[in-house]
């Protein structure tokens, strides 16, 4: 069981058929919405191997609270959504490739200790670090993006043994913030051994190009580094300091969606590699059916079909993988409806798990917002939280499932 706390983890975030292929030209966009049996296949043959090894080892009544009802609404409501979707086979096979990862991911978080699993979380994502900066240095034309690349902008940009510069940032963050915790935990490992996994994993982060994720994997990082300090000196005082971070994203967020729609210059259609034109053409979208949207997983990467490909003069918008913010992404895709239920599922309980949780476990509730922070400050600029199996959503629900097992204060701590 502790095997698959490092391997499934690993298995995942390469995404099984990604890893290490040639980028040589754009897809076609009529190709975009075709599925893959062996990422399936894999990924099917993990679940059930975990759900066995959950039967045998973890009580069903652990199983029972790895899901809160506001994640449970979130999942009805998606499914729902699937019956009016765009290319209802698509979004169906998408939708049980994200309830199979959830599964996965939250029984696995049943297999150990909160800081065994987190332990071997870190394990893993530095095991793959080694690899990536070894295939640098080993096969440099396969690892580091070459000229040719369907994205010129990236030439250079490091991706180490995964498809992509920003899949591999969005690994290498959750490790930097998983390190810190580690280093601000009292005892424990070696900090010799530590401070030379975080070296790596900053030192890749940089060559990766992936500014995001380097920013966003600092400022939780940051977060941690705070709040266990103040929890030291200070019990209880990380609540405030928490609800400010929490006021200071949602009104990043708005401020964001704000300017997309706006005359101003700030986000021009040139700016954050184009994210203005695609916000203000989503926001456009999302009124044609603001209250159910277009259906679960039902706007990027449907070929023809996307309601994207209707504007021929802005042909890109029918290749984007995503909307590039999440809020939005869910807006288009699920409606307000499901947005509501998202921010609920994914915002409201985890801060609530958190301010709730002892700092028992080496305070491992730290280390669980550390990576949710993680993932709601990427996904202002870009989309994984509730989609199959990209990074942001194997984190979150890691960090999830840990938080929702650990002990809850008593009335009068």
């Amino acid at each position: 069981m502790e095997a698959a706390l490092c391997l499934v983890p690993a298995l995942l975030f390469l995404r099984v058929n990604g890893s290490l292929q040639p980028r040589v030209a754009l897809e076609s966009v009529l190709e975009t919405g075709e599925g893959t049996a062996l990422r399936q296949g894999v990924y099917l043959a993990v679940f059930c191997s975990v759900v066995l090894l959950a039967l045998r080892a973890t009580p069903l009544s652990r199983w029972r609270g790895l899901f809160s009802l506001s994640l449970l609404a979130l999942f009805a409501w998606a499914g729902l959504s699937v019956t009016w979707a765009v290319e209802p086979p698509i979004a169906a096979r998408r939708y049980i490739l994200t309830l199979v990862i959830a599964m996965t991911v939250l029984l696995l978080t049943t297999f150990g200790s909160p800081l065994q699993v987190l332990g071997r979380l870190r394990q893993g994502i530095v095991a793959l670090a080694i690899a990536s900066l070894a295939a640098a240095v080993l096969v440099p034309d396969l690892a580091i993006h070459q000229p040719g690349d369907r994205e010129a902008t990236i030439v250079g940009d490091w991706r180490g043994v995964f498809y992509h510069k920003n899949i591999f940032g969005s690994v290498l963050a959750p490790g930097l913030i998983l390190v810190v915790h580690q280093l601000c935990a009292p005892g424990g490992r070696s900090r010799g051994a530590l401070w030379a996994e975080a070296a790596l994993l900053l030192f890749l982060l940089v060559m990766s190009g992936s500014k995001t994720s380097l920013a966003t994997g600092l400022a939780a990082s940051f977060f941690i580094w705070r709040g266990m300090i103040f929890t030291r000196r200070r019990g209880g005082f990380e609540s405030l300091f928490f609800g400010l971070f929490v006021c200071v994203l949602a009104l990043t967020a708005l401020a964001l969606l704000y300017l997309a729609q706006s005359t101003t210059p700030a986000l021009s259609p040139d700016s954050f590699t184009g994210r203005g034109l695609i916000w203000a053409t989503l926001l456009s979208l999302a009124q044609e059916q603001v209250w159910s949207g277009f259906g679960f997983q039902s706007v990027f990467q449907l070929g023809w079909a996307s309601p994207l490909a209707r504007n021929s003069d802005l042909a890109f918008l029918a290749i984007l993988p995503h909307a590039h913010n999440v809020l939005l992404e869910m807006l288009v895709s699920i409606g307000l409806i499901g947005l509501a239920l998202f921010v609920a599922a994914i915002v409201v309980v985890p801060s609530r798990c958190f301010l709730m949780a002892t700092s028992a476990h080496g305070n491992a509730r730290f280390a669980c917002i550390g990576l949710i922070l993680f993932t709601w400050l990427h996904g202002l600029l870009e989309v994984g939280l509730l989609d199959r199996d990209r990074p942001d959503w194997i984190v979150f629900l890691f960090a999830y499932g840990v938080l929702r097992q650990l002990p809850v204060l008593e009335d009068g701590e």
